[in-house]
């Protein structure tokens, strides 16, 4: 099952890091220990080779002799919001910035607006106007990279992460962490903001454990 139409809900609601809260709504903690559900994420690899077979199939389709007589149109590919016109698909490195961390183990710990993410030896604290990383580094970093820590802040219910990136194949990311309705799933979109890329998404599921 896909979160296409979860995710539409999230970006909806997306703000400005200027607007964002130091805490989350009542009654919302992310803390537990959750494991990646392979099923319902997207992979990067998976993401680049089924853009690129949209983006054939719509060359085709609209190829004078091509299939449908060239009127047909590609129903898209996983981060596209809806047809072969759209955000174009990010290098594979960069998606693979996007969501090769937290991993398929994450333990969270949340004290008010404060999240703490383990995953893979590596621990990120996200502290609204400010974050840090410890992991045995002499400076703090971004995990996924080795840029500067994210901003970060609340949007109602859910942790809004920004991280800046350089350039168009290197494309800036939003992430958003937010749970299911029942709290037995912790669902993150990446929206990447750069160039070609803007406005591509895609996402990632954790089951809770305990």
């Amino acid at each position: 099952m896909r979160f296409g139409w979860l995710i539409a809900v999230l970006l909806l609601s997306a703000c400005a890091v200027g607007k964002l809260a130091l805490t989350p709504a009542p009654g919302i903690d992310f803390s537990g220990q959750w494991r990646l559900n392979d099923a319902d994420s997207d992979d990067p690899q998976r993401v680049a080779m089924s853009q690129s077979a949209a983006q054939s199939n719509s060359q085709n389709s609209t190829t004078p002799g091509g299939p449908a007589g060239g009127r047909g149109r590609s129903r898209g590919a996983p981060g596209m919001a809806g047809g072969s016109v759209g955000p174009a698909v990010p290098a594979v490195g960069a998606l693979r910035d996007g969501l090769h961390w937290p991993g398929k183990e994450v333990e969270i710990t949340q004290r008010g607006g404060v999240v703490t993410l383990v995953s893979g030896g590596f621990t990120q604290v996200y502290e609204p106007a400010r974050s840090r990383t410890s992991a045995g580094r002499e400076k703090a970093t971004d995990p996924r990279g080795d840029g500067p820590p994210p901003v970060c802040g609340w949007d109602d219910k859910t942790l809004v992460i920004k991280t800046d990136a350089p350039n168009d194949e290197d494309p800036p990311f939003e992430q958003r962490y937010s749970l299911s309705a029942d709290g037995r799933r912790l669902i993150e979109v990446v929206a990447f903001e750069g160039g070609r890329s803007s406005g591509f998404t895609v996402s990632r599921v954790w089951d809770k454990v305990q």
